[in-house]
């Protein structure tokens, strides 16, 4: 049987029922497509949100876990770290001159010194230094933590820019005593002379302070310091600033006993 004309398409298909029920087929077929697809973006929705937070729990898990170990390194390096203490002594008279000291006039004293480790590793990179002040209070006048600061910072700084000398002490030992002689600064004694009551009095005595560095034997970014201030003045009175000195005989020297110690 011929086939029907293309303008007559319409009355061909009610003619024959079977070719008008086949039409909607193809769109059943996409519905079903449609479903699987998104049966199927569920599954791997929902697949990618239980992988994302098993790596949260198991990243959670394992700072924790990280950071109990991190403490207990830390307590071990604590407790295996060297421990240095510091003793000093005056070895001579407090004087003011310019001998033996390429900067000019100061005022200098000479120090002995003993150190010893009583922690349980050895104590690398060990270096002492001190610094002398007048003690003035009110304006412009000494801050304990400072000064004590300052006199650790000096071979820290020498020591970071690659300067210094590097010397060892193992557990349990003690330097023999060492000879240091202590120079101040003359402008803060000359700003002391000035200091007459009003914002800022200077009362009549020096502050020596000093620092021992170290670092440890194990690998730790770390340095130690051991630090003392001890009181400089005179039996007899006050140290007068126009003066040449004070003899050993009736030199005052004594450890601040306040604040005057610091051990990190």
């Amino acid at each position: 049987m011929p086939s029907a004309p293309d303008g007559n398409s319409d009355e061909a298909d009610a003619k024959n029922p079977s070719m008008a029920m086949q039409a909607p087929q193809p769109a059943r077929h996409e519905e079903k497509s449609d479903e699987k697809v998104s049966i199927s973006d569920k599954w791997i929705i929902g697949l990618t949100a239980v992988i994302a937070f098993t790596s949260i729990v198991a990243a959670f898990i394992f700072g924790k876990q990280l950071t109990a170990m991190q403490g207990q390194l830390d307590a071990m390096a604590f407790s295996e770290r060297p421990w240095l203490s510091l003793d000093v002594r005056p070895s001579g008279p407090l004087l003011h001159n310019d001998k033996g000291w390429s900067f000019g006039i100061s005022w200098y004293l000479p120090l002995s010194y003993r150190v010893k480790n009583l922690g349980k590793t050895p104590a690398t990179d060990v270096a002492f230094f001190a610094h002398i002040v007048p003690v003035v209070t009110g304006e412009g006048g000494i801050f304990i933590p400072e000064e004590l600061d300052r006199a650790c910072t000096f071979w820290e700084k020498m020591q970071q820019a690659g300067i210094g000398i590097t010397e060892l002490v193992f557990p349990q030992e003690e330097w023999p005593e060492k000879q240091f002689t202590v120079h101040g600064r003359e402008e803060d004694f000359e700003a002391a002379k000035s200091a007459d009551g009003m914002k800022a009095k200077y009362l009549g005595q020096f502050l020596v302070t000093a620092c021992v560095i170290y670092r440890p034997s194990f690998p730790v970014e770390t340095s130690y310091r051991t630090a003392k201030e001890y009181y400089v003045g005179s039996r007899v009175g006050s140290i007068d600033l126009n003066s040449a000195g004070i003899e050993s005989d009736n030199l005052a020297f004594g450890p601040n006993r306040t604040r005057g110690t610091l051990a990190r």
